[in-house]
């Protein structure tokens, strides 16, 4: 592989986590398909991982016939409550007991976003280890890693790499499996069944490659 290839592959490795994660925040179906969020995803996915560049697609038609009422619907009851959640959105549950929010594994979390300089904006008002901001911090990871690529910074290249790989190793990628299997058998919508599994598939993808 070139090394303008690496970069473009990195950068969508990076754009891939970014546009994930935008999916796991409260549905705006108008926006999510003015902006061509799905038709970014799959071009993302088409360099980084082309076997699951149609999930893409499916989401963007799954999402265009879905009510935003069902959206919203099915949002709370799976991520938001407030009755029992049906797919917890935060790697403690999985990692630390499923009564346990803010705990040991919570902590580590918080301590690899400051080593990397990531702040969670405090408008977000969310748990550290929510699905969607650990996404955004992976995005994070990718594009120092595609920019110390670009300027030949190799030493940099694999400090990020190494962050990379080791945050999914600790947290995402040991969670991901039993989240997306919660996620894609209590959804209603189709919507988030074929986010559940572009989701696990990248992820584990990621860990193949690590």
């Amino acid at each position: 592989m070139t090394a303008t290839a690496l970069v473009d592959k990195i950068a969508a490795t990076a754009d891939a986590f970014r546009l994930l994660s935008a999916c796991y925040y409260e549905p705006d179906k108008n926006m999510l398909l003015e902006e061509g969020l799905f038709a970014q995803l799959r071009e993302a996915l088409e360099l980084c991982h082309p076997d699951s560049a149609s999930l893409a697609d499916a989401m963007a038609t799954s999402l265009r016939d879905a009510p935003q009422q069902d959206l919203l619907i099915d949002y709370a009851k799976l991520f938001v409550g407030p009755d029992v959640l049906l797919a917890h959105p935060y790697g403690s549950v999985y990692l630390d007991g499923p009564k346990v929010l803010m705990g040991d594994s919570t902590m580590d979390v918080i301590a690899r976003y400051q080593d990397a300089d990531f702040a969670v904006s405090p408008e977000l008002k969310e748990v550290p280890d929510h699905i969607a901001i650990e996404l955004e911090f992976l995005y994070l990871l990718c594009f120092n890693a595609a920019l110390a690529q670009t300027e030949e910074r190799t030493d940099d290249q694999q400090h990020w790499n190494q962050h990379r790989q080791q945050f999914i190793a600790d947290h995402l990628g040991r969670w991901i499996d039993e989240f997306c299997g919660r996620l894609s058998n209590n959804t209603q919508c189709d919507y988030y069944r074929h986010l559940a599994d572009l989701t696990q598939r990248f992820i584990n993808a990621q860990k193949a490659t690590a």
